[in-house]
């Protein structure tokens, strides 16, 4: 199964803080982007395991560990596993680069959700709201 809302992009491009993009991978697929992607990106695992490649590192990836990158960062990631479920969400505005390093998020990290349920939930309620 693939979800993705994207472009979210309507009026919103004049606000300081906003989605451009979120969506869901049930059996994320190797991808490649040498070139990186042009927005930032956060990434987070709720099944199975893959790999993280970027400056010349391989790291793992698995449940309720997630993964910020930076726009325009080369990086691969593929599964490791027969399943690798894969969210993400892609922030935008005008204060997203200002915001991003006051919360020390300047360069690729990995890091561990300590509680996967409530991260659900906040990314099924962003799901809710574009539907509506």
């Amino acid at each position: 199964m693939f979800y993705c809302d994207y472009p979210i992009i309507n009026e919103e491009s004049g606000l300081p803080l906003y989605l451009i993009n979120l969506g869901k991978h049930i059996c994320q697929p190797a991808t490649v982007r040498p070139e990186g992607y042009p927005c930032h990106q956060i990434l987070y695992c709720t099944r199975g395991g893959g790999m993280l490649c970027v400056d010349d590192k391989k790291i793992p990836v698995y449940p309720d560990t997630a993964v910020y990158l930076p726009a325009n960062c080369p990086h691969e990631y593929y599964p490791t596993e027969d399943e690798w479920d894969i969210h993400w969400v892609v922030p935008g505005g005008y204060t997203i680069d200002r915001l991003l390093k006051v919360l020390g998020f300047e360069e690729t990290e990995v890091f561990e959700l300590s509680d996967v349920t409530l991260t659900e939930h906040f990314f099924s309620r962003m799901q809710i709201g574009r539907a509506s």
